[in-house]
């Protein structure tokens, strides 16, 4: 992922369902991910209309039936 951040590439551009790389690393759980892109500037901005939530909403609404790399990366996403 820095590889690519580092490259230039667009860390808040969303695919065609309007999942941002932010939603899905924090979707899936990916700790390191979620915090490269939070350093890199991404932001908690797009709304993925299949779930109808932004990174955030989506991990605290599953935080608590979820394993613990998930519960890490919404604690990261609740600092910025």
């Amino acid at each position: 992922m820095r590889a690519l951040i580092e490259a230039g590439a667009d860390i808040n551009k969303a695919e065609d369902a309007g999942a941002t790389p932010l939603f899905i690393a924090a979707q899936q759980g990916h700790e390191a991910v979620v915090r490269a892109l939070i350093e890199a500037g991404a932001r908690d901005t797009g709304v993925v209309p299949l779930f109808i939530s932004t990174p955030i909403l989506f991990v605290g609404l599953f935080v608590g039936l979820l394993i613990g790399a998930v519960k890490a990366a919404f604690r990261l996403l609740l600092r910025f």
